[in-house]
């Protein structure tokens, strides 16, 4: 049985041109593409005493004020009694899921009108990996657990095509109304990589890519105060990336901590530097004004 603290989601690849060692990676092989839904990344797992439980980014049991916000939602039994009853088949699953709060969503792509819960992912824990998406699909829709939007499937050769492709997913994606656009989930090999977090090995088995909106791909760095030659940067980590920094630090502290800048300035900047990290880009120099704009969201949402 892998240990929940060696299970963790992925980090998402910024796009089919970023993918390590190249987007090769990405032809001749099943992608399955699906609206990526702006919430809060949790996964969902039962103790040894048959109690549900939520975790976040690296804890594996999310602060009380999360508990009590997922538990309170009606898709909370629904998991619940699917893992108990793949318990009871002999499976150890964790369902990864988005945890939609009421109100204005972290990178500002929606309003959701009511905290739900839509499941995207599970790990087989007697493995460490997760299942195939089109099995998770399956077992999702037999059991009545809400779940993302699947909207496209593909299986392409050349690099042209699957560009076009994931140009039209967009498109399409846009139909279903508010999000920040797709994931797709390449099926591969299984192959290891160092996560940078604790410097260990994992294995994979699906190259997770988001590909967002234009609008989604943005930053709000203010301009170089001189025109003076300076050295070439990576480019400036998006707004919708901070902003989920911000969400996760969020879900982390209290909402005292929350509202102490003092506390809650250091965990941003830290989690910002991780993001930048993972997708070789780098921090804005205003990172306050992102904090203040989603404070003033949420308070906005609390608020509908």
């Amino acid at each position: 049985m892998v240990s929940l603290k060696d299970i963790t989601y992925p980090s998402l690849v910024l796009g089919i041109e970023r993918i390590y060692p190249g987007p090769e990676n990405a032809l001749n092989t099943d992608i399955i593409w699906q609206i990526k839904e702006d919430g809060s990344n949790i996964g969902i797992y039962l103790d040894d005493y048959n109690n549900s439980w939520i975790r976040l980014r690296n804890i594996i049991i999310a602060n009380q004020k999360m508990q009590s916000v997922y538990k309170n939602t009606e898709e909370s039994k629904i998991i619940e009694n699917f893992l108990k009853v793949m318990r009871e088949k002999g499976n150890e699953y964790v369902v990864f899921a988005e945890l939609c709060t009421k109100g204005k969503s972290p990178t500002g792509a929606a309003i959701h009108e009511s905290t739900h819960v839509l499941a995207f992912d599970i790990v087989d824990r007697k493995t460490g990996l997760f299942i195939n998406p089109f099995d998770s699909i399956d077992l999702f829709e037999n059991y009545n657990i809400p779940c993302v939007k699947t909207i496209g499937k593909c299986n392409l050769m050349d690099l042209k095509d699957l560009y076009s492709y994931r140009d039209t997913i967009l498109a399409h994606a846009r139909t279903f109304g508010e999000c920040e656009g797709v994931v797709g989930k390449i099926m591969c090999k299984p192959y290891m990589i160092i996560d940078e977090e604790n410097g260990t090995e994992k294995e994979r088995n699906i190259i997770y890519i988001k590909e967002k909106f234009p609008e989604y791909k943005k930053s709000k760095q203010r301009p170089p105060r001189s025109e003076r030659p300076r050295v070439e940067q990576p480019p400036v980590l998006w707004d919708s990336e901070i902003y989920g920094a911000i969400a996760k630090v969020d879900m982390d502290l209290s909402l005292e901590d929350f509202e102490n800048l003092k506390i809650v300035m250091p965990k941003i900047v830290q989690y910002v530097k991780d993001e930048c990290k993972k997708h070789k880009m780098s921090p804005p120099s205003n990172i306050i004004e992102y904090y203040n704009e989603y404070f003033k969201n949420k308070n906005e949402g609390e608020n509908i």
